[in-house]
């Protein structure tokens, strides 16, 4: 029998993985968000959750570069989430640039779907991120 880890009632709940550059990685790392949500009790976020995840990794294999697709979620309060998607291993320009939505890539639907998101350069590579909104606050 496998038991569901509990949501923890100190610091903040995370979860973080780490995947291959490739199709099949944006499929996995939804899986693992909905699940780790679900686990937390937020249910009402798993579907905008799996899009925006998925349209993160994607963006980041699309415009190719990346060796690796790090992705984190957070949850930050009890009615917020933020996720993390860092491709590292290739160029450090931003995966947006001027602040411009690029739709051939999906990041059209991350504005209309997050009230904040973000994109940035680290030292590794790209780093792009998202806040999701709960209605099930309960930590």
């Amino acid at each position: 029998m496998s038991t569901m880890p509990y949501p923890s009632p100190v610091g903040p709940q995370r979860y973080s993985d780490s995947y291959p550059s490739e199709p099949r990685t944006a499929r996995q790392a939804r899986e693992d968000i909905a699940l780790y949500l679900r686990t937390w009790g937020l249910d009402d976020c798993v579907e905008t959750a799996k899009v925006v995840v998925s349209d993160l990794v994607t963006h980041l294999i699309m415009l190719g570069d990346v060796d690796e697709v790090s992705v984190e979620v957070t949850r930050t309060e009890a009615t917020a989430v933020r996720m993390i998607v860092t491709g590292s291993g290739g160029s450090s320009r931003p995966a947006v640039e001027g602040g411009a939505a690029d739709d051939s890539c999906g990041m059209f639907l991350i504005p209309r779907l997050t009230p904040t998101w973000g994109v940035g350069a680290t030292p590794e590579g790209r780093r792009l991120w998202a806040d999701l909104a709960t209605s099930q606050g309960n930590l």
